[in-house]
């Protein structure tokens, strides 16, 4: 029994280590789909904490949906173009929970481990800056 133990502990031993060493490309990691804590600042409304959803638009990968965005309900859409770690939030109009339309634009940079977005937005004549943390 315990020769049987000692030919498989070297094949664990490696399989943890290759795991470990692969990049998170290889393993699917880096990703922006997700749930994200937002933490947004502007001089008009101060501080305020929320969550946003991130998915790629369907059928194009090279744009992302987000969902909540600013905080104007969850039925709020705002459609980015992805291009490496930048993120352009081109010229639109959204419609939040209230039935209220808002003309969005911004840009923002994700990390590296994909786990932190920076964020740079107008809506309604405001100017927003805010950091996302990746849930899940």
């Amino acid at each position: 029994m315990k020769k049987a133990t000692f030919r498989v502990l070297p094949i664990i031993l490696f399989l943890v280590f290759l795991v470990n060493a692969c990049d998170d490309d290889f393993l699917g990691i880096k990703s922006v789909t997700g749930v994200w804590a937002v933490y947004e600042t502007s001089m008009t409304f101060g501080e305020q904490n929320f969550d946003v959803g991130i998915d790629y638009f369907p059928g194009d990968s090279t744009k992302i949906s987000i969902d909540n965005f600013s905080g104007l309900g969850f039925s709020t859409e705002v459609i980015a173009n992805l291009s490496d770690l930048t993120i352009s939030i081109p010229v639109q109009t959204v419609v939040d929970d209230q039935s209220n339309n808002w003309t969005v634009s911004g840009s923002g940079v994700i990390s590296r481990s994909y786990r932190e977005i920076t964020m740079d937005y107008t809506y309604g004549g405001n100017s927003f800056t805010a950091r996302l943390q990746k849930r899940f």
